[in-house]
């Protein structure tokens, strides 16, 4: 029984992984940009305008991740410039508080997976130095 328990949550995390990443870049773009637009009362206009924003970025984080060519830290380099520049153009169709909401949003985000990496680093006891 605790075999199965065990196969049957592999296999769910399986699903659901692949499901994840079968996930279009259209379908991810549409998901952050309504997650945007309950967060920030998007006008019909700005909803349109970060649509675009998001898919662009959405598209140009996935080909850096396929690129076989860019080291890891490279592709990191450059995922953080293109989230730089989605907020560069998000600031010219979002009003100041929308904004800050959003910027604000990100930050808390930023801590809370910072949070977790800390939490699961596994350190290594430190014993006394033998004289």
């Amino acid at each position: 029984m605790k075999n199965l328990k065990i196969t049957l949550g592999a296999l769910l995390l399986s699903f659901s992984f692949n499901y994840a990443t079968a996930q279009s870049i259209g379908d991810r773009a549409t998901a952050q940009t309504e997650k945007m637009d309950v967060q920030l009362g998007l006008a019909s206009d700005q909803k349109a305008k970060v649509a675009e924003i998001n898919f662009a970025i959405i598209d140009k984080n996935e080909a850096v991740m396929n690129d076989a060519n860019m080291s890891a830290e490279v592709k990191k380099q450059a995922i953080q410039g293109n989230n730089e520049g989605r907020l560069q153009l998000l600031s010219t169709v979002l009003t100041p508080e929308q904004y800050k909401m959003y910027v604000d949003s990100q930050t808390q985000v930023k801590v809370r997976e910072s949070s977790r990496e800390i939490k699961s680093l596994k350190l290594a006891p430190v014993t006394p130095a033998e004289n």
